[in-house]
């Protein structure tokens, strides 16, 4: 566009500064590359949208992050309060790469939800007027908000006793604000966002690193931080994601979709295929194409059970199985059971191999079900896995679902590892309407539904359990491809993993502590 011949004044321009010559000399030279080649891998990192999405860059930085982004294929907008702030991304304005506008930073000239994603860099930290700053870029953003700032959980804490030094080495640093994680949550979460996913850049302070002027030493502390956790805990600044709070799932499956799709659900233990998609299934119009793969034979017993007498658990529970895929609708010649030895699959890893291949042959799956990577369970860990990696290898485009049972994580505050995923890879199937149809297959897995076994002081699936699957919606990850952990969760991978392996501990713990108190108790009875 033209840019105007006279600049606007409006009451906060921290982004004619920053967008200044000046301000950018900070970031001359090979360690000013280094610490921008940080901050845009860190943004390419989170903005998960794909190129082409719209982007509007407020302020603009100082062009380090608008032309790179347009350049592989955004459509981006860079908005400042006057039009020197167009001076940094001159060269992508004369190319047609990327456009620029001037306007009030904290009263956007865009109606609402006219970008994708909103991206505000070297500002928030500036701006007096942050709070409304805020709220103006969650209103015209769609799907994130991305921003950086300071954090005071850092070496930052000590820095408003060092300015004075820190100014006298840079020349024209000006006044900035340290933000905690909590007031950030609180301003965003009054405007309808969330936090989806934050990465923090460096452990030592960049004061320190524009003095050594040595990109390589630089890495190499920085590596030894990142290494020792430092960074994850004492790391500024921070770049943040933030998204539209998820009320619920807006993306629904819609079963008549699958009806003569070929269809493989692959199932670690016997309930677990009706508990995560049987709803689903059950409202699919054409299932001759739908297999129900059991890659376990089913005989492993509750804790501290015993089995009843005379009674073969596999056998048993293969006619459950059978009895319930009846109510579904499941052609019986599409049952297929591989026995392996219930929890012990990993150890059978090449002949799953072996047997997933020989049915993915003879299926051809155009879409594949299977449990969540962090399912908890070993066996609901392994299968998943290598369905995964099935479906990558083979060459025929498969669309792959990820079903959830065991979702409630208790050492997470919310208690659902559903609600840290982001919402854009999750879909619903909702199943009111065949509820009870699904309650009644759910009922054939007697040795679950029911104290079966000897020694057993509750079922496997008690009442409230039964209600909740049957109730829904039955959620499903939905992964494009291969995703890493850090792009499918809101929270750091790192804690997902450590809530992951401790809490199946303290649940194992807990029931047997539960089964010996029941033998105490028949014992004195």
């Amino acid at each position: 566009m033209e840019l105007q011949d006279q600049p606007l004044s409006f009451s906060e321009t921290a982004d004619i500064e920053t967008s200044s010559a000046g301000y950018a000399a900070r970031f001359a030279g090979p360690v000013g590359r280094w610490m921008l080649d940080k901050q845009l891998a860190a943004v390419r990192d989170l903005l998960v949208e794909k190129p082409y999405a719209t982007i509007l860059d407020v302020g603009g930085g100082h062009g380090q992050l608008a032309p790179p982004l347009a350049e592989a294929g955004y459509d981006v907008t860079v908005l400042g309060s006057a039009d020197v702030c167009a001076d940094p991304v001159r060269e992508g304005l004369e190319k047609g790469i990327l456009r620029f506008e001037t306007g009030n930073v904290i009263d956007l000239p865009f109606p609402d939800d006219s970008f994708d994603v909103v991206l505000c860099f070297r500002l928030v930290t500036h701006c007096q007027a942050w709070q409304t700053l805020i709220s103006e870029l969650c209103r015209v953003a769609r799907k994130a908000v991305i921003i950086d700032y300071p954090t005071n959980a850092s070496v930052n804490a000590i820095a408003p006793a060092l300015f004075g030094a820190k100014k006298k080495l840079e020349g024209n640093t000006r006044v900035w604000r340290l933000f905690s994680r909590s007031e950030l949550k609180t301003v965003f979460g009054g405007a309808g966002f969330e936090a989806a996913g934050s990465r923090k850049q460096f452990f030592f302070p960049m004061v320190l690193h524009r003095m050594m002027k040595q990109p390589w030493l630089s890495g190499i502390l920085e590596g030894v931080a990142r290494l020792c956790g430092l960074t994850s805990v004492l790391g500024s600044p921070v770049v943040a994601r933030y998204e539209p709070m998820r009320q619920d799932v807006t993306d629904k499956l819609d079963p008549r979709s699958l009806s003569g799709m070929r269809v493989a659900v692959t199932i670690p233990h016997i309930d677990d295929g009706v508990l995560g998609c049987g709803g689903l299934i059950l409202q699919i119009p054409d299932k001759s194409n739908i297999h129900f793969i059991y890659a376990c034979d089913g005989k492993a017993l509750p804790a501290g059970s015993q089995s009843p007498p005379h009674v073969d658990l596999g056998a048993l529970r293969r006619e459950e199985a059978l009895a319930a895929t009846e109510v579904l609708g499941i052609p019986r010649e599409n049952v297929h059971f591989l026995d392996y030895p219930d929890w012990h699959l990993k150890k059978h890893a090449s002949d799953l191999d072996s047997a997933l291949n020989l049915l993915f042959d003879d299926i051809q799956p155009t879409h594949v079900f299977t449990p969540f990577r962090y399912d908890r369970h070993p066996d609901h860990i392994t299968l998943s896995a290598h369905v995964r990696r099935k479906t990558i290898e083979r060459k025929q485009s498969i669309r792959l679902f990820e079903y959830f049972i065991y979702y409630h994580w208790k050492l997470l505050p919310m208690g659902d590892i559903r609600k840290y995923i982001r919402s854009h890879l999750l879909i619903a199937a909702e199943i009111d309407r065949v509820s009870a149809d699904k309650r009644h297959a759910l009922s054939k897995f007697v040795s679950q539904v029911t104290v079966y076994y000897e020694q057993q002081h509750k079922p496997v699936l008690g009442e409230d359990l039964l209600d909740e699957f049957s109730r829904g919606p039955e959620l499903f990850l939905r992964p494009a491809g291969p995703i890493s952990d850090r792009n499918i969760f809101t929270i750091a991978p790192c804690r997902v993993r450590l809530v992951h392996a401790l809490e199946p501990r303290l649940k194992n713990f807990k029931e047997q502590v539960l089964s010996l108190l029941q033998r105490l108790k028949n014992r004195i009875q």
